[in-house]
């Protein structure tokens, strides 16, 4: 099978899920609150952006000190803009979507930048078309703001993708 059209099947699997947990999610959220209480909530989900962040750094470590650098940059802009968001919920748009802008830009990122502006605005519209989504369910609430934390982490996402596997 094509290797790009292997990565782009699993992509959409990937945007699949995201639109297809969007009703369920708030029940995932109240379990783990009640379960956890907020602070083990909120350790959860730091743990998992700590987690993520040094998973990345791994990886880039195996492939030389340039690129743990390059992928440094970004992984510092959005611990410092996580650490601003007062819900901890709303962090986890960073890991949602930078795994997307990962998955978009992986088929690519050995080519060149030229894919980089289509991929992000592939990435924009999932994004926003998930808070449109929100809009339409009873249970949940389309925000603006969360459309700006979707695309903060697609567009790092995107950029971790074409260091790492360039």
């Amino acid at each position: 099978m094509n290797h790009q059209k292997k990565w782009w099947g699993f992509t959409l699997a990937y945007v699949l899920l995201i639109y297809g947990t969007l009703w369920w999610m708030p029940n995932v959220v109240r379990f783990l609150l009640e379960h956890l209480g907020t602070g083990g909530y909120r350790n959860l989900i730091n743990g998992s952006l700590f987690f993520s962040g040094i998973s990345i750094l791994g990886l880039s470590y195996l492939q030389g000190v340039k690129k743990i650098l390059l992928n440094l940059i970004p992984l510092v802009c959005l611990a410092f803009l996580s650490f601003q968001l007062k819900i901890p919920a709303e962090r986890i748009h960073f890991i949602e979507y930078g795994l997307l802008g990962i998955f978009v830009i992986r088929p690519y990122a050995t080519g060149t930048w030229k894919f980089l502006l289509p991929a992000f605005l592939l990435v924009c519209l999932i994004g926003a078309g998930d808070e449109l989504i929100q809009w339409f369910l009873p249970n949940r609430v389309g925000e603006w703001k969360d459309v700006g934390l979707n695309v903060i982490g697609g567009f790092f996402g995107l950029w971790i993708g074409k260091v790492t596997f360039k």
